[in-house]
């Protein structure tokens, strides 16, 4: 296995702002290229599909946004409790962690696919589709 990041890279000394700055600037730089891939796509549905394309990709975006959160809010806590536990060498505690996480994001990912697949339609109509994006949760 490869590591990218070894223990005398984090060094116990180094300034504070330093190793925040050193963590944020490539999370930022993630964020300006994920926002950039949306934009970018935008442009292409919006020229080669057209304005039903861009209705359709701005009704399920909240629905995608949400999603993404809960994977997100769930894959961080896990990731931190993970941390702490390896701080202190609890590798079983850990583990439990790591295990407890999976099975969360799996069981919401379940929920959330049969919530989509049953009340779709409802949902759309909720947010006022029309047209194309209105067959939206109809298509498979």
């Amino acid at each position: 296995m490869t590591h990218f990041m070894h223990t005398s890279d984090l060094n116990p000394n180094a300034s504070i702002t330093k190793t925040f700055w050193r963590f944020t600037i490539p999370a930022i730089a993630a964020m300006i290229v994920n926002g950039l891939y949306y934009l970018v796509d935008g442009i292409f549905i919006g020229h080669f599909v057209g304005a039903e394309g861009l209705e359709a990709i701005n009704i399920a975006w909240p629905v995608i946004s949400i999603i993404g959160g809960a994977g997100l809010m769930i894959g961080m806590g896990a990731g931190s409790l993970i941390s702490i536990y390896r701080g202190e060498e609890n590798i079983v505690a850990a583990r439990n962690a790591m295990t407890t996480g999976l099975l969360l994001t799996a069981v919401f990912g379940a929920l959330a696919s049969l919530y989509i697949l049953l009340l779709g339609k409802p949902l759309v109509d909720l947010q006022g589709a029309t047209g194309l994006a209105e067959a939206l949760p109809t298509i498979t």
